[in-house]
C-alpha cells in the first residue's frame, strides 16, 4: 500500500491530488490518503450547485464551493473533519464492492475505541448519527472510493451551508439525503485533537501491512498544482458543470411578493422572468432580458446590468437590492439537518 501526504488544506489542491493519482500515475500498488481541507463544501459529479448549497452563506463565511469527479451528495469538509481515499487498481464492474471500503474505516474506528456503524447507504454512524459519507468513482479498472469522518467539525457551519437553500430548484441532478449528524470527539473522548486521530486512523488502517509513503516527484506535483489551479478553482467545473435547472425564487413582503424564475443549463442562463406583485405596473422585461445567455455568476450579473438607465419605470427595486435576490440572499429556511 502506498501513503499519499498532500502536505495541503487546500480543498482544490486535495482534490487533484485524488485525480491525479486515480486518472494519470502510473502506480505500482493502491494508495491511500488521509487529508483535511480548509472550509468547503464538496458536492457530487452530477449535482446541481444551486440546488445543494446556501451560496449566500457559504460566501459571507468564507466557505468554499467546489465539485468532485465521483458521484454521491454534497460535503461539508474543515479542519475538524478527516478525509479519507482509496485508489485501488485492477478493479472490474463485476468484482466491485464499495461496502468493503467503508468496513474497512468502520473497523479502523472500532480497533480505536471507537464504536462505529455503517448502514445500507455506506454512511458511517455513531449513536445513530451520521459521522461520515462516502463516494466512488471507477475508470479504466481502478476504483476511487472516499469518505468524511466528522472528528470536530464545525456543525452549524456545515448545516447552514448544506441546508435547502430558500428557492425551488428543479433538476434532474443527484440530490443530496439529509441526516442527523454528530462528531466523534462529542460522543468519544478517546483523542482529544485532530493530529492524534489523524495518526491513530493511519495506523488501525495498515497495522498489519506494509505501507510506503510516496512523495510526488516535482514533475507531479507540477501537474496536479496545474490541475487544482485549472480546474478546482475554476468556474467551467464547478458551476459550468451543472445539469439542467429551473430555479424559481419567491421573496415575500408585507405588500405583496417578489417572483423570480430562470431557466439555466451548464451555469448559464437560457432565459428569466421577473414579477412582483407590489408593482403591478411594471413588467421587468428590460432587466429580465439582460440576464438571458449570461453565466449565472453575480459578477457576470453585475456586467451585465452596466449601461442600464436603471428607474423605478425599468424596475422600482435598486440595482443592489435586485442582485441580492437574484443571488438568493432572500429569507432562509431554518436548518435543522444536512448531508455529509
Amino acid at each position: 500500500m502506498i501513503y499519499i501526504e498532500t502536505g495541503s488544506v487546500s480543498p482544490a489542491v486535495n482534490l487533484a491530488y485524488e485525480e491525479y493519482f486515480f486518472k494519470k500515475a502510473a502506480l505500482q500498488d493502491d494508495a491511500f490518503m488521509l487529508w483535511q481541507d480548509e472550509p468547503a463544501v464538496v458536492i457530487g459529479r452530477f449535482q446541481n450547485i444551486w440546488g445543494e448549497v446556501d451560496l449566500a452563506y457559504a460566501q459571507e463565511h468564507q466557505i468554499q464551493v467546489l465539485r468532485r469527479i465521483s458521484g454521491g451528495g454534497a460535503v461539508y469538509h474543515d479542519l475538524g473533519n478527516l478525509c479519507f481515499t482509496f485508489i485501488v487498481r485492477g478493479i472490474a464492474p463485476g468484482d466491485l464492492d464499495p461496502p468493503r471500503y467503508t468496513r474497512l474505516a468502520q473497523a479502523a474506528l472500532v480497533r480505536l475505541g471507537i464504536p462505529a456503524e455503517t448502514n445500507e447507504r455506506n454512511d458511517l454512524l455513531l449513536e445513530g448519527k451520521k459521522i461520515g459519507g462516502t463516494a466512488m468513482a471507477l475508470q479504466k479498472g481502478r476504483l476511487l472510493f472516499h469518505g468524511t469522518l466528522l472528528f470536530d467539525s464545525h456543525l452549524d457551519w456545515l448545516r447552514a451551508a448544506l441546508s435547502a437553500p430558500a428557492w425551488k430548484v428543479e433538476s434532474p441532478g443527484t440530490q443530496s439525503r439529509r441526516s442527523a449528524v454528530t462528531t466523534i470527539r462529542s460522543s468519544s473522548r478517546v483523542f482529544s485533537d485532530m493530529a492524534a486521530f489523524k495518526q491513530g486512523m493511519k495506523k488501525a488502517l495498515f497495522e498489519d501491512q506494509p505501507v510506503v509513503e510516496h512523495a510526488p516527484a516535482p514533475a507531479e506535483a507540477a501537474e496536479i498544482l496545474a490541475l487544482a489551479g485549472g480546474k478546482y478553482r475554476g468556474w467551467e467545473w464547478n458551476y459550468g458543470a451543472n445539469p439542467a435547472a429551473k430555479i424559481e425564487m419567491v421573496y415575500p413582503f408585507p405588500e405583496g411578493e417578489l417572483s423570480i424564475r430562470l431557466d439555466t443549463n451548464r451555469g448559464e442562463i437560457l432565459s428569466a422572468a421577473i414579477a412582483d406583485t407590489r408593482y403591478p405596473g411594471v413588467h421587468f422585461a428590460g432587466v429580465a432580458s439582460r440576464l438571458e445567455q449570461v453565466r449565472y455568476d453575480r459578477s457576470e450579473i453585475e456586467k451585465a446590468f452596466e449601461g442600464i438607465a436603471w428607474s423605478p419605470e425599468l424596475c422600482p427595486i435598486p440595482k443592489a437590492e435586485m442582485l441580492r435576490y437574484l443571488m438568493g440572499s432572500g429569507p432562509r429556511r431554518s436548518p435543522d439537518s444536512a448531508s455529509i
